[in-house]
């Protein structure tokens, strides 16, 4: 089966892909390490959530962390919550980790999807790693025009904490200039390039 066919075999979407969108998805989701770089409006989000459940599905990747700008958190709520697994009934679980210092503590997080901004994901991300440390989660990164500088801390959470793990960075942004391409090859496959 592909990986199209294994996600949908066990949820249940609001729409149907594209014709392109599914070669995407099944050219890429066979890897651990993908990047999906399609302009806005592409469907980036529902063709990672598919990889992201056919991971679950096939690998064992027990959870999500999507980190995003703040303003999109409430769209990939929204959107995870249309999604229904089929041997439940029930659809997926997202928590949305904006909330005060305090209340984040308080969160269980055993939630299929865990949504946070790059800010609370550099500022958490000590305790993040500790909760994850036997986790197998994978991490989105939405917008990942925040993670193409190496140097910033944005990049440089994202990277540890992806290491060994799924790691899916999404953007419509066309490249400016080799060294952006460099900060995703070397998050997607970091073994190519020893260093800048």
């Amino acid at each position: 089966m592909t990986p199209y066919e294994v996600a949908r075999e066990n949820f249940s979407f609001p729409f149907e892909l594209y014709p392109f969108q599914i070669k995407e998805l099944n050219e890429w989701a066979i890897y651990d390490r993908a990047g999906y770089f399609i302009q806005a409006g592409g469907g980036k989000t529902a063709i990672a959530t598919h990889h992201a459940l056919y991971w679950c599905m096939q690998h064992g990747t027990a959870q999500w962390l999507v980190v995003m700008p703040p303003i999109l958190i409430p769209q990939w709520h929204r959107w995870l919550r249309k999604v229904i697994n089929l041997q439940t009934g029930q659809p997926l679980t997202a928590v949305m980790y904006d909330l005060p210092l305090k209340k984040r503590r308080e969160l269980k997080l055993e939630e299929d999807f865990i949504l946070i901004s790059y800010g609370i994901f550099k500022n958490d991300f000590e305790h993040l790693y500790d909760k994850f440390r036997n986790t197998d989660v994978g991490v989105i990164a939405d917008e990942a025009t925040a993670i193409k500088n190496t140097e910033s801390q944005n990049h440089k959470a994202v990277r540890l904490f992806s290491e060994g793990r799924p790691l899916l960075p999404l953007t419509g942004t066309p490249v400016n200039k080799p060294i952006d391409a460099y900060a995703y090859i070397h998050l997607i496959t970091p073994g190519i390039y020893r260093n800048k």
